[in-house]
């Protein structure tokens, strides 16, 4: 970003300085996962702000949060790493690494990780040697094929055994005996020396647990909007965590933590490893510039339309926070219980991946690679695209939802309602939100738009997007097989909206909420110039991917960085200022 430039440093560093000595909690995790990726020499320009803010009880709590990460991740994430250092032959670095690792995911007597991950420690330490050897010798000799091949092997041994296998509650000391143990309520705002607490004969563990009377107290993360100048008093603080987590049953496992702060109610908060929650943060972070244009526009305010939002909290390159929102439930469930009441089943035995419709989507699929022999899912789409008639296409999925209720959306939402009234009122809520999400999402390319990553409020039928792991275009330009709709209506969504129809409810809506961004396209745009700044790794990543595979001639990483993120606003542009969509669409295909 720019403290990695010596001339805006030099001015944006006294300004952070005021900041830091009276709010710095405000800047302490973007501080931190800033400096992540700043150079020696800027590193040595910020250290005194980095000293600022430093505060040791915020450092062992993201430590703590990292271990909630499952072991059997965390050590999918190092491997990553390591075929970095593998492929540039930097076996000083290998060697170094794997120490890390080793201490991280390896050694069953690291302090305050709790008992899964020391149990996991425990059965694959002798394994971890077998493979890597003790200080990482053997590793250094490895190439990055037999790297690939030794990371499959000992994964999937760990992921057959990993607990639990779906969304169910485990405990908070199984992951960090720090979190589960911590009392904020003892915490002092003045540190002391604890030399004579260490000399008194104290355990390892007993003495790290001592280090949390010693430290400042922490707010829950979340409180500074920027709206107003902060009312530091005011601010919650954390008293301790929930002794119980709820795992959820995706492939990463994130984990629901609730927080018990000093205003004696619960904080809820989804926790999130092995991911830089930058974009999702800077994704919430337009969708409220986005709200502050639709409120002033006269027919937008009219209508009352907004994009529901929520808070994300970056904390490192590799854990963050995100709002639990309370009195929400995934369409997809809503769904599913009402196939599981038509299929007379337990909705936990339901899954619209599993049912007739899907079965014959697939078997539709498999049908174009027959001949010839083709599996891969990618090929076979790309078959079905040059080959398949548009009629045929129509008749097999016609065919498809004959096997599937029109109305299990609808259904599922009227079994929520006591009174008609309170029916008709969610639709239209339901309407609005998804007219003006669907704009929003389409100026900033969200993809990956499944059924899960859409949640209804029980409290007006609004509906709330989640997860922007893909935004930018990046699900049509990378994804095996890319999106190439612009955002989600599909049959259940219009059929909730009967007897009226999406002409009435939506495009009236979606028109008006388009017409007001487009008006303030230079704020939008201004908006994400902090991509330029201040790149996201995986974008780096992507961009290098990309650089490699179609020989761009953007050679230099940092070229290829800077010619990725330029190109994705410059497509953001385009919708705003009115290209029409299948230009955009193509444009951004030939690029993937």
């Amino acid at each position: 970003g720019m403290l990695s430039q010596s001339g805006p440093a030099t001015s944006l560093l006294p300004i952070l300085m005021s900041l830091a000595q009276q709010y710095p909690q405000a800047i302490y995790f973007p501080l931190k996962i800033t400096s992540e990726s700043l150079s020696p020499d800027a590193l040595k320009q910020c250290r005194a702000l980095i000293q600022q803010v430093h505060n040791p009880t915020l450092e062992q709590m993201t430590e703590a949060l990292e271990y909630l990460t499952h072991p059997e991740h965390r050590l999918k994430d190092w491997f990553e790493e390591l075929k970095v250092l593998i492929q540039n032959k930097d076996k000083g670095g290998i060697k170094r690494l794997y120490q890390t690792i080793k201490t991280n995911v390896f050694d069953p007597e690291t302090p305050l990780i709790g008992s899964y991950n020391q149990k996991f420690a425990a059965t694959w330490q002798a394994e971890a040697t077998k493979y890597f050897g003790a200080d990482g010798s053997l590793l250094a000799s490895f190439d990055l094929r037999k790297m690939q091949l030794i990371q499959a092997e000992l994964l999937n041994k760990m992921m057959a055994v990993i607990q639990p296998k779906s969304t169910g509650k485990m405990k908070l000391s199984e992951f960090s005996t720090w979190l589960s143990q911590f009392d904020g309520s003892n915490v002092l705002l003045s540190s002391s020396s604890s030399s004579s607490s260490s000399s008194s004969g104290l355990t390892r563990t007993a003495s790290i647990l001592k280090l949390q009377q010693q430290q400042q107290q922490v707010e829950i993360p979340g409180q500074y909007k920027g709206l107003s100048c902060p009312n530091t008093a005011a601010h919650v603080t954390i008293n301790s965590f929930d002794g119980d987590l709820l795992v959820m049953g995706s492939l990463r496992k994130p984990k629901r933590l609730k927080i018990f702060g000093n205003d004696q109610q619960e904080h809820p908060f989804l926790v999130k490893g092995g991911e830089d929650l930058r974009l999702d943060q800077r994704v919430q972070q337009l969708f409220s510039v986005m709200n502050e244009v639709l409120s002033t526009d006269p027919e937008c305010q009219r209508r009352q339309l907004s994009i529901a939002t929520y808070q994300v909290i970056p904390m490192t390159g590799k854990v963050g926070l995100i709002e639990w929102i309370n009195g929400t439930k995934p369409i997809k469930a809503i769904i599913e219980e009402e196939l599981a009441r038509d299929l007379e089943a337990n909705a936990s035995d339901v899954s619209i991946l599993q049912i007739a419709a899907a079965k014959q989507h697939e078997k539709w699929i498999a049908s174009f690679g027959e001949k010839r022999q083709i599996k891969r899912q990618c090929d076979l789409y790309a078959l079905m695209y040059a080959e398949a008639s548009r009629e045929n296409t129509v008749k097999k999925v016609e065919d498809q939802w004959k096997t599937i209720g029109w109305d299990l959306l609808r259904r599922g939402i009227m079994s929520l309602c006591s009174v008609p009234e309170a029916y008709l009122a969610i639709r239209s809520h339901f309407a609005r939100t998804l007219a003006s999400f669907s704009i929003g999402s389409y100026i900033i390319g969200i993809g990956d738009r499944h059924l899960e990553n859409f949640l209804l409020s029980f409290k007006d039928g609004g509906l709330i997007g989640i997860d922007f792991g893909h935004a930018f275009g990046s699900a049509t330009q990378f994804l095996p097989i890319p999106e190439l709709v612009p955002f989600r209506l599909t049959r259940q969504f219009t059929n909730f909206l009967l007897p009226l129809d999406s002409e009435g409810l939506l495009f009236h809506n979606m028109r008006h909420t388009l017409k007001a961004l487009r008006s303030h396209k230079d704020i939008l745009l201004s908006t994400m110039d902090v991509f330029v700044t201040e790149p996201l790794i995986d974008w780096e990543k992507l961009a290098r991917r990309l650089a490699n595979e179609q020989r761009s001639g953007q050679d230099e990483e940092g070229s290829a960085s800077a010619w990725f993120v330029k190109e994705k606003i410059a497509v953001a542009r385009m919708k705003l200022e009115g290209h029409h969509p299948s230009h955009i669409l193509v444009r951004e295909l030939k690029s993937s």
